[in-house]
């Protein structure tokens, strides 16, 4: 058996054939990705038990065996007991004992490969069992994760797809300036100048349906389980919310990202290169007449300023998987990861280069 990637992946198919089943729980989420976790890069092969899923999940071993019996219900996985000794997957078992042997059969189709990285079985720091604080999290939410990761995109939004699941929404304030451009960089090029204050949550129903929830009637809506399984994703760590400046005045298809504007890091500061920019843009909304804190100086941690070449700009919340994959071998990923990086740069030197300009302007006497 070839060696262990630093992550592994489940097939688009699999996925959506748990998370659209409503009888699908948090254990059942968890050792799949056990289970998934143990196979080679072919993504086949596993050499995880009972005795793993137990481990990991901090479960009784009959619950245990119980849950592998209903993922192998379900479809998704098969003992190599089980398989049919004509099957070509049978006959390509690779061989093992003790450990090394291989115990599950992650069923193969010809989907999209979704990958997750390790560390969401095996723990980072001093979160060692992330999966255990998935399975406190309950089914609806632990559903709701598995889906996010067939929407992570990370090159075009920064994160998980708003156009198609959820994001926070924001209303902008008043045009400033009677619309007109302003100048904010030192070679006098012009730039709209907006204030924005983040709102409410808002989820498309087809999404909302796709982790085996009902719709309410037309004048509720989504459920209250939906808007709770994001809180308790987002209050365990699984999930954050970045602010994040695109062109283009509705959350569709066609707006281009510009620029992370700030990251709400519950549980850390932001991790290197999520430094927000939020500040600078800040300063330079209040050197340009707009001041986004109150008369102590104060932020709301609601009310943001941004700027944009484009007149139809605005500020949209958009959720970042806290476990994602963004090694080498995982190329959009990694591309999109470091293009953002890049992009952040590119956007925090304009702001600094305004903010140094309006500095030497108030300068001269």
């Amino acid at each position: 058996m070839s060696k262990n990637p630093a992550s592994f992946f489940l097939t688009e198919e699999i996925i959506t054939k748990l998370t659209r089943r409503p009888d699908v729980t948090a254990r059942h989420v968890g050792a799949l990705l056990i289970i998934a976790n143990h196979t080679g890069r072919e993504g086949i092969y596993s050499t995880a038990g009972a005795y793993a899923v137990r481990r990991r999940l901090m479960i009784g071993d009959k619950r245990a065996q119980l849950v592998l019996q209903d993922l192998e219900s379900f479809g998704v996985i098969e003992s190599v007991e089980n398989l049919h000794h004509s099957s070509k997957l049978r006959k390509e078992v690779p061989e093992g004992e003790g450990v090394r042997k291989v115990r599950w059969v992650v069923k193969p189709d010809n989907s999209r490969k979704i990958y997750f990285p390790k560390s969401i079985v095996e723990g980072v720091g001093k979160w060692e069992e992330p999966l255990a604080d998935l399975r406190r999290c309950g089914d609806v939410p632990a559903r709701l994760l598995m889906a996010l990761y067939k929407y992570q995109d990370i090159p075009t939004y920064g994160g998980i797809d708003p156009t198609q699941t959820f994001f926070g929404s924001s209303e902008l304030e008043e045009d400033l300036d009677g619309g007109k451009n302003i100048t904010t960089t030192v070679d006098n090029n012009g730039f709209y100048h907006f204030v924005a204050r983040r709102t409410c949550d808002t989820a498309w129903k087809s999404f909302v349906e796709e982790i085996g929830l009902a719709l309410l009637g037309e004048d509720e809506g989504v459920p209250s389980e939906f808007w709770d399984a994001i809180k308790k994703l987002s209050k365990r760590g699984f999930i954050y919310e970045t602010l994040t400046v695109f062109n283009g005045a509705k959350v569709e298809d066609g707006i281009e990202m510009l620029y992370p504007l700030h990251t709400f890091a519950k549980h850390s500061h932001p991790a290197k290169g999520e430094e927000p920019l939020s500040g600078l843009t800040a300063k330079l909304s209040g050197q340009h007449g707009r001041a986004v804190a109150n008369h102590e100086g104060e932020f709301d941690g609601k009310t943001f300023a941004f700027f944009s070449e484009e007149e139809g700009a605005q500020m949209v919340g958009v959720y970042r998987l806290r476990f994602r994959d963004v090694s080498k071998m995982n190329h959009d990923n990694f591309d999109g990861w470091k293009w953002m990086l890049k992009s952040s740069e590119y956007w925090r030197n304009l702001f600094s280069e305004g903010i140094h300009e309006m500095q030497g302007n108030e300068c001269v006497v």
